[in-house]
């Protein structure tokens, strides 16, 4: 829970499934509202990755073999194409590729093949 001058926030996390699949907003009336034990206090409320509660999160590393064509400037674009296309032809399709290449590690070069990895991700 953070509660700061603008309202109050709360954040429900599964630890398991790695997620937090609820989000509260408060106002600083609703706050006192629920604080002086009024039922049913309206507030705003998002869900998100409910399918995922109750599972196990599971994240491995993923490395892949980049073409040789790839330029520096599309080479993002060309990252994610590229390892949607190696995961399925490896059968790893209930697996779920984050898109994020910006970091240091994200590409290099071994034997001459240029490689990029990125981490995938699974709830069982």
């Amino acid at each position: 829970m953070l509660v700061g001058q603008d309202g109050t926030t709360i954040k429900v996390r599964d630890n398991d499934a790695a997620i937090t699949f609820i989000e509260i907003k408060l106002t600083n009336d609703q706050l006192a509202g629920v604080l002086s034990r009024l039922s049913n206090t309206p507030c705003e409320a998002q869900v998100f990755g409910f399918e995922n509660v109750g599972k196990k999160h599971e994240c491995s590393n993923f490395v892949f073999e980049m073409p040789k064509n790839s330029t520096y400037k599309d080479r993002t674009a060309i990252a994610i194409e590229q390892c949607k296309k190696q995961m399925e032809a490896e059968g790893l399709t209930e697996w779920k590729a984050d898109d994020y290449f910006g970091s240091q590690g994200s590409y290099f070069t071994n034997g001459g093949v240029d490689y990029a990895q990125t981490t995938i991700r699974r709830w069982v």
